[in-house]
């Protein structure tokens, strides 16, 4: 009886409609928005990894303030900090020969004129450099020079503390010592001499060089009085302890403009045997005519042209370069013969063509009755 009543209500209440939504709940359901399912799943994702995310910032944050059972140790006062630069190659510098400490030129110049360096055994370190150039030199007074004396080529090859030739000869033969301090020094080993006159080639790079030498040698006693002292004075090496020509790069071109077709320029084409002989030269090397202070009559469309030109130091007699006397008749003086001096100018451009002149304001005409006439050069 009880299972038919059941059954009964059981169909009613499954037959029977259910009853509406309030209204404010169907206005609710009609304003949200259903999204596809990919874009929900996206959406977690990124919960996802915001989560890890902080749990892993958890566990250093946790490591740091706790997990450590020992604190970092504070700086010692002995340590140095030091700001970290780019790598360079920087090449050793060498500070003892045989115990003895290497000086720069300035240390050891120095040293000796405060007394200091007396005799030897001195270490020095620099550049070496050979500039000779084609001159001669008027004898000096008081006797023949020693050889410490380095009579007229003194400052022609040496030491200099900085990297750069001994000194600068230009194309017109004008001579610039070295900037930095420098050194002429005699070289007492004909070993060593070659192997410091043997170069590559002509005007070579500065090459490092570290030598041992001595002052106040023997040979001092040669020179003439008057140049006692600098002979004293003078370095001279004993032996070299560190020269390598190989070491350094060739020496590339002047960038200056030169009207030579090579970069350096010519061989000279005169010799000294061609222009006056065993007088003093004041310039022997390349220049221009504009520059040898000469008439320019015969010249004039070739002022701006380079040619190897030989001044003389003090006036000769001209007329012959070859060094003969050239006397002369002359109509303006019957009866007596000329001749003309000043300082005499040889010079050429092309090998086996020397032509002469002089320098303006030094000539005059010498007759043979002992007059001199002061008028310019007419040739």
């Amino acid at each position: 009886m009880s299972d038919d009543i059941e059954a009964r209500l059981r169909d009613s209440f499954r037959d029977a409609p259910l009853p509406g939504a309030p209204e404010s709940m169907r206005e609710y359901l009609a304003g949200l928005r259903y999204g596809p399912r990919a874009a929900r799943r996206d959406l977690l994702s990124w919960l996802w990894v915001f989560l890890i995310a902080v749990a892993a910032l958890l566990v250093v944050v946790i490591a740091v303030g706790g997990g450590s059972s020992a604190p970092l140790p504070p700086l010692s006062s002995d340590w140095t900090l030091t700001a970290v630069s780019p790598s360079t190659t920087v090449a050793p510098v060498q500070t003892t020969v045989d115990r003895l400490a290497v000086q720069t030129v300035s240390e050891l110049l120095a040293s000796r004129a405060a007394g200091e360096a007396r005799g030897g055994p001195f270490a020095l370190r620099g550049y070496w450099t050979t500039r000779y150039s084609l001159h001669s030199c008027v004898p000096p007074g008081g006797g023949q020079p020693g050889d410490l004396e380095i009579w007229c080529h003194d400052g022609e090859w040496g030491i200099t503390e900085r990297d750069e030739p001994i000194r600068f000869v230009d194309q017109t033969g004008r001579v610039k010592p070295a900037e930095g301090p420098h050194l002429t020094p005699w070289i007492a080993s004909t070993d060593a001499r070659e192997r410091l006159g043997t170069l590559p080639r002509p005007n070579w790079t500065p090459v490092p060089i570290v030598v041992v030498g001595h002052f106040d040698d023997a040979l001092a006693a040669d020179c003439r009085p008057e140049a006692r002292q600098e002979c004293l004075d003078r370095f001279v090496i004993d032996r070299i302890d560190m020269f390598d020509p190989s070491s350094v790069p060739a020496p590339t071109p002047s960038p200056t403009p030169t009207s030579f077709p090579i970069s350096y320029p010519p061989p000279p084409l005169l010799t000294e045997e061609l222009c006056y002989p065993g007088v003093a030269k004041s310039l022997m090397g390349w220049t221009t005519i504009a520059d040898l202070d000469i008439p320019l009559d015969r010249f004039r469309s070739r002022q701006g042209q380079y040619v190897y030109a030989m001044v003389t130091r003090d006036v000769v007699p001209l007329g012959d370069p070859s060094g003969e006397d050239q006397w002369y008749d002359n109509p303006d003086y019957p009866g007596h013969k000329t001749r003309w001096w000043g300082r005499g100018v040889c010079l050429t451009a092309e090998a086996g063509i020397q032509e002469g002149s002089a320098v303006i304001g030094t000539t005059f005409l010498e007759v043979d009755d002992g007059r001199h006439i002061v008028a310019p050069y007419p040739y």
